[in-house]
């Protein structure tokens, strides 16, 4: 009947107004309905400044209001609901952003929290009043004030003791926690009771409340860890762990949490990331979330916790500071010998190329026990055989000559190298390189000297100076590219990335650094990746039996492969092109969709982290 109704109501209006009049009312109402709800959902999401991309981003993923009820629903029915203690040190904070750190607190969707603030002698008498307003407000926000300031970790240490939680959170005075925040950690939880440290992605916001800076970070990367306290906000640790290390460090002020982690990471390997932004980080003049400069002593103390680091883990080494970047650092480690590296280097003509290459390596290399394995794939290029002899003239010790005459394949060249190579360790290394970088070979050799580290990658440039290679992301672009190909060597983005040690699913066969004995362990590069892919399979491979592949940022190498070369589509390239894919997808598909070392939430497209919107 109703329906009816509404149909006689329309039908009178149209036949009163006739149909074009009756057409552009409809018209004019539906354009009013959708520009209200554009208008509606846009004040659903918080502002932003400088970034269009992330506005982008956060209209399509930051919750909603009725994403936050449907989670207070699924509250109602996990069955793992462990009580979170919410660690705040407290000291002077300006007062509106105090108080909204503890409003975003007490508007958790997830309620099984308690707030620990532990007042470091504030001289601001407000302070105690607000804590005493909040307190009782809501039984579940706990105080204990202390007679003397003692700085941030005797601080966070009071709060600690008062903290009756299974876990306990990190949230600093002025900051904000997303809604969802408690939530998000909880769910992971109950899908896998042993994790025991988790943190999420977390972006900056304003004096006036508008988001900016987001960073999506990687899973648990330990070498990355090594070069920058990237795990930060928010995260949550299961607390017994952390009284089993005592807790925050008296004298690390500024890295404090930077400490606490590398402490409790030596303690357990169950480290689990959230790619979500669950955390604002506030910015004001004095915060180091918008000028690590701002405290100084933040990143002498973030020296100090990895020198100390190295120590406990018995590994020598040299912390570098990043110049002008404070809070980023690069591990130099000490050689543990000096045994013989077999730099194996397939090659067939192209006599320009290899003598650029060959006059590099032993005229650069401040590395001395080295061989150059070539492995010649049927040269006929007169320059070309007359330079293979001037080095086996030249270096008779040093240079050893394989011909190996078969069809091209990528694989079986550089195996046949490493079978007959003698060296203790192996350098992959394309005929189209130039060295850089002096201590090339030492620089890898001290990292894959280490027992958990895979292959180790370096920088390689086009002759413009730009990023040719930098690691290898999965999944970006088919299945796998280069990450940041093409940006200048000195480019800063995604938190300076190009300048930092990274752990990599995977690095180019142009150049890496294997030990022999992991080479072989993994059976070497599987030789039905003739052409494609062989270097990321080798990677991966490794990585699946636990072994950590490395970009270094320090060793450059130029590599001349074209930067305009054109695709490979003659008919029987291609049809290799495509077998070799398939296999890629058939063997790896579960890394390939979902690369640990680079977070989901970033473009699937491009490949200098780009927002994936």
């Amino acid at each position: 009947m109703q329906l009816l109704s509404y149909t006689k109501s329309i039908y009178h209006l149209y036949s009163r107004l006739g149909g074009k009049r009756f057409l552009f009312l409809v018209r004019s109402k539906v354009l009013k309905f959708f520009f209200e709800k554009k208008r509606t959902d846009i004040n659903l999401f918080p502002e932003t400044i400088g970034n269009a991309e992330y506005a982008l981003w956060l209209r399509k993923y930051f919750p909603r209001e009725s994403d936050c009820e449907g989670m207070k629903d699924v509250c109602k029915i996990l069955s793992y609901k462990p009580l979170v203690s919410i660690i705040t040190p407290v000291y002077n904070p300006p007062i509106p952003f105090f108080k909204a750190a503890i409003d975003s607190v007490l508007a958790q969707v997830y309620e099984n929290w308690e707030l620990c603030l532990a007042d470091d002698a504030s001289t601001d008498t407000e302070i105690k009043n607000i804590i005493e307003t909040y307190r009782k407000k809501d039984s579940r926000i706990k105080v204990i004030y202390r007679n003397k300031n003692g700085h941030i970790s005797d601080a966070s240490n009071s709060a600690l003791s008062i903290a009756k939680g299974e876990f306990v959170a990190l949230l600093d005075q002025d900051d904000l926690l997303t809604k969802d925040a408690l939530f998000q950690n909880i769910l992971a939880l109950n899908k896998n009771r042993s994790i025991d440290m988790i943190y999420s992605d977390e972006d900056k916001i304003t004096e006036d409340g508008k988001l900016f800076s987001p960073f999506f970070k990687p899973d648990w990367s330990q070498e990355s860890y090594l070069s920058r306290n990237y795990t930060c906000h928010f995260s949550l640790y299961r607390k017994k762990i952390i009284d089993r290390i005592k807790g925050f460090r008296k004298g690390l002020e500024g890295s404090q949490d930077y400490d606490l982690m590398l402490r409790f990471s030596e303690k357990t390997d169950r480290i689990y990331h959230i790619p979500k932004i669950l955390y604002h980080w506030r910015t004001h003049i004095n915060s180091t979330s918008l000028n690590a400069g701002a405290k100084s002593y933040a990143a002498v103390a973030g020296e100090r916790a990895l020198v100390e680091a190295l120590e406990r883990r018995k590994e020598k080494g040299i912390v570098e500071p990043v110049p002008g970047y404070a809070g980023n650092f690069n591990i130099r480690y000490s050689l543990k010998n000096n045994p013989k590296v077999s730099i194996v280097i397939p090659s067939r003509n192209q006599s320009a190329f290899l003598e650029k290459c060959l006059n590099s390596i032993f005229a650069k290399s401040s590395y001395q026990n080295i061989e150059v394995v070539l492995v010649d794939n049927g040269t006929d290029e007169k320059k070309a055989i007359s330079l293979i002899h001037h080095w086996k003239e030249k270096e008779p010790d040093r240079f050893l000559w394989l011909e190996y005459d078969i069809p091209f394949n990528f694989s079986k060249l550089i195996n046949y190298g490493c079978e007959n190579a003698s060296g203790e360790y192996l350098i992959i290394l394309n005929n189209d390189t130039e060295i850089i970088s002096p201590d090339w070979v030492e620089s890898l050799l001290s990292q894959a000297q280490r027992e958990k580290t895979g292959a180790v990658g370096c920088m390689l440039l086009y002759s413009d100076e730009t990023i040719q290679h930098a690691g290898v992301i999965l999944g970006v672009g088919g299945i796998a590219n280069h990450s940041m190909l093409g940006e200048y060597c000195e480019s800063t983005k995604h938190y300076c990335y190009l300048k930092l040690t990274n752990n990599v699913s995977a690095v180019t066969g142009a150049c890496f650094m294997i030990s022999k004995k992991k080479f072989k362990k993994v059976g070497g590069l599987d030789e039905n990746f003739a052409v494609s892919y062989n270097d990321i399979d080798f990677c991966l491979k490794l990585g699946k039996l636990g072994y950590r592949n490395l970009y270094l940022p320090y060793v450059r190498i130029f590599h001349y492969e074209s930067k305009s070369r054109g695709s490979d589509v003659s008919p029987e390239k291609k049809i290799r092109l495509e077998r070799e894919s398939k296999m890629m997808e058939e063997k790896w598909k579960e890394v390939i969709d979902k690369d640990p070392y680079y977070n989901p939430n970033l473009s699937r497209s491009k490949f200098d982290f780009s927002l994936n919107v």
